[in-house]
């Protein structure tokens, strides 16, 4: 028996753990790149949701201390101005 068909029966007896190990190799990096893109994703939308509660929060204290300087002028100097 020459190496050549040696190498032939090897190749023929580890082939499918090879093949089954490259193919559950390539199912874990699938796996993995989605995971990563998911968690990438809702980290995203976290941090734009993050800012728009920010700048709400924000307007909303601007649009409270209008409101309530509103309210000062026309119950104090309003009335006065009105008469």
């Amino acid at each position: 028996m020459d190496y050549y068909d040696l190498f032939i029966q090897e190749l023929v007896k580890y082939s499918p753990k090879f093949i089954g190990s490259a193919l559950l190799l390539g199912l874990g990096w699938v796996i993995g790149k989605r995971i990563t893109h998911y968690w990438n994703y809702r980290k995203s939308k976290q941090e734009l949701d993050l800012e728009a509660s920010k700048n709400f929060q924000s307007l909303y204290g601007e649009f409270f201390e209008i409101w309530k300087l509103w309210n000062y002028y026309s119950r104090d100097v309003g009335k006065e101005n009105t008469k």
